[in-house]
């Protein structure tokens, strides 16, 4: 899946959310998947709950030519805030199995920097 991906390496894009705060617990929305965390300090982190985000792409094709499917199965944000912004890391876990079957053949990584404001 490498060549799929490599077209977003280094790249950046907007993408709008609400981060709701009550105490130190932190709730979001990001593309219809919720993600609930904590902020202690100056860190913040968002952890995705899996229960209902079915991000699912069909027929990935490889540059083997073997059809993949892939399930969105995680993803961790973590963050310094500083006055209105925070930057940090992020990691989100992909499911990759065989087109059409439940034949798990890998587990897609991908690390990435951002930037948030107000």
């Amino acid at each position: 899946m490498g060549d799929q991906t490599a077209a977003f390496v280094g790249s950046s894009g907007p993408l709008s959310f609400v981060i709701s705060q009550s105490g130190s617990t932190l709730t979001t929305a990001i593309d219809s998947c919720s993600y609930s965390g904590k902020i202690v300090g100056a860190t913040m982190t968002l952890e995705l709950n899996p229960t209902g985000c079915s991000k699912v792409e069909r027929n990935i094709l490889c540059p083997n030519r073997m059809l993949r499917d892939t399930s969105f199965v995680g993803a961790t944000l973590t963050a310094t805030v500083v006055g209105n912004s925070a930057s940090g890391t992020g990691t989100y876990r992909v499911n990759v199995f065989d087109a059409g079957t439940a034949a798990l053949v890998g587990v897609l990584v991908e690390q990435f920097a951002f930037t948030l404001s107000r």
